[in-house]
């Protein structure tokens, strides 16, 4: 789904419907809303290998790894918690 937005109007319009099909689809089927920030670390990878594979693109390496690790506390804390059962 990201992807779509980040290649903007040359193909990712074509994708961008069937992206947000498949992002419901398993968000639907997903066994609990912690699985979610799974989608949020795709968006932060997404946008910080567009900052690492383009240097004219640098500025968006750190939001990306933002969003990246703020996708990952969660998801961190909650299986620590799992663990300690």
């Amino acid at each position: 789904m990201t992807f779509s937005f980040v290649t903007g109007f040359s193909i990712g319009l074509f994708f961008l419907p069937l992206a947000a099909f498949l992002v419901l689809f398993v968000a639907r089927r997903a066994p609990d809303a912690l699985d979610a920030t799974g989608f949020m670390f795709g968006l932060g990878a997404i946008v910080w290998s567009v900052g690492l594979l383009n240097p004219s693109f640098r500025s968006w390496l750190i939001p990306g790894l933002i969003v990246s690790v703020c996708a990952l506390m969660p998801y961190a804390v909650a299986r620590c918690r799992v663990l300690r059962r």
